[in-house]
């Protein structure tokens, strides 16, 4: 992060506060941390949505190998060897494109899944704490309003 990033979250971040709270470390963290929440929603979206593209895109190709093979059938009953051929070139092509793409759509599902896990982290580590709750130096960032 630049000094100009630091600068514009301090910023942000005094904008946001209550008058009487102007400089406190605490709401540059928390404000910080909302930010990050919201950046991590907004990749998790990208991320499902991404997924959702290459398992249709995978349920197309797998609809082109059924159509393809049913071709190549077709032309070798009706004697067109050089059609048959041509078939199952296009079929071996949507072959070999299927790995890469279901390989894709695994890597982002393991990657939304580990960006969960980094979310239900964050809020553990960020949430509000109970006034009865023994509080962890460091592990709560947030404290009472009436706490300094």
């Amino acid at each position: 992060m630049g000094v100009m990033d630091r600068i514009s979250t301090m910023l942000e971040a005094k904008a946001h506060a209550v008058p009487g709270q102007v400089g406190e470390p605490r709401e540059a963290i928390e404000h910080a941390c909302e930010l990050e929440h919201d950046e991590l929603r907004r990749v998790r979206r990208a991320a499902a949505v991404e997924h959702e593209r290459l398992a249709l895109e995978l349920v197309n190709l797998d609809e082109s190998v059924v159509a393809l093979d049913a071709q190549a059938r077709d032309a070798v009953a009706l004697g067109r060897e050089d059609l048959a051929r041509d078939a199952l070139a296009l079929l071996r092509a949507v072959e070999l494109r299927i790995a890469p793409v279901a390989a894709e759509r695994d890597r982002l599902a393991a990657e939304r899944d580990r960006l969960a896990a980094g979310e239900g982290r964050l809020a553990a580590v960020f949430a509000p704490a109970s006034p009865s709750a023994e509080r962890p130096s460091g592990a709560r960032l947030r404290a009472d309003p009436g706490t300094r």
